[in-house]
């Protein structure tokens, strides 16, 4: 068979390759010399799915297939990706003849991979976007990522634990029952703390969604100094807690997870009573 019927081939074949399987889509072929290229693009993978690719070839219009066609090389086996890819086919070592109506079929056989699951342990942190007293950077979370894992984590400023000896309601003291009287001295604290639990899920290889929910708590306190009335001596130092100004409640968070290699880092965006937001950050080791 000469070039120029070769050719002629290339153009009936080219009008009427079949698409056999979900996965394959665009395919097209052409003449590269005395062999057939057939481009092809997979899709509709997962991030852990791979093909083992094959080539057919009918020369009765698809009534009957022969293959998977051998003289083949180029995105074919059991290795390929998805993507846009290429066949070179070399049709004299396959076939004596491409005389008929004669069609290509590519087919795509889904192969899954084993997706590894880590342990992590992160440092983290949270960035106040209400006030900077209330960043907490001090925090710990453990966890697991997978296709689908799960995490702990806890986060507190140094004043996490720090209480209050008395309640202002927005007017007066409320329980101030001392023969004392005392002074504002414009030094203040904001206990915050917060602990969470949640699960993640996995995007692709080094990518992992996280969301969870938990309970918190951001205080403001005032600090004061109580005096003798008598001597004016000062008596005691006590903090006061602004009961309009702290609030308590449901915390929720959501954000993404960075895997690379050994280490992993998270960023997201938290909010305490859906009222008081924050930046999450962590960076830690994958076990």
């Amino acid at each position: 068979m000469d070039i120029k019927r070769l050719l002629l081939i290339i153009i009936i074949i080219f009008s009427a390759i079949i698409v056999n399987a979900q996965q394959v889509t665009n395919v097209k072929s052409f003449q590269t010399g005395n062999a057939i290229t057939i481009e092809y693009t997979l899709t509709g993978a997962k991030f852990n799915q791979k093909f083992n690719v094959s080539l057919y070839l009918s020369l009765d219009g698809g009534k009957t297939f022969q293959g998977p066609l051998s003289a083949v090389s180029g995105d074919v086996g059991d290795d390929v990706k998805a993507g846009t890819h290429k066949i070179f086919w070399d049709p004299y070592k396959d076939v004596n003849s491409l005389e008929g109506d004669v069609i290509f079929t590519v087919k795509a056989e889904v192969i899954q991979e084993r997706v590894r699951r880590n342990f992590f342990v992160h440092y983290s942190g949270n960035y106040s976007l209400r006030n900077a007293g209330y960043t907490s950077p001090l925090g710990l979370s453990i966890g697991q990522i997978g296709k689908m894992g799960w995490y702990l984590s806890a986060r507190m400023n140094s004043s996490a634990f720090k209480k209050a000896q008395y309640e202002y309601d927005g007017v007066k003291i409320v329980d101030y029952n001392e023969i004392l009287y005392y002074e504002y001295d414009n030094l203040y604290q904001y206990p915050s703390f917060e602990a969470i639990g949640g699960i993640t899920a996995q995007l692709n290889w080094n990518l992992f969604l996280y969301f969870g929910a938990g309970y918190g708590y951001q205080k403001y306190f005032a600090h004061i100094n109580e005096f003798d009335y008598i001597s004016n001596d000062l008596v005691r130092e006590s903090y006061v807690n602004y009961q309009g100004h702290s609030s308590s409640g449901v915390v929720a968070e959501a954000g993404l997870i960075i895997k690379a290699k050994s280490l992993s880092f998270s960023a997201g965006y938290s909010t305490l009573a859906f009222t008081y937001s924050g930046i999450v950050f962590s960076i830690g080791f994958n076990i």
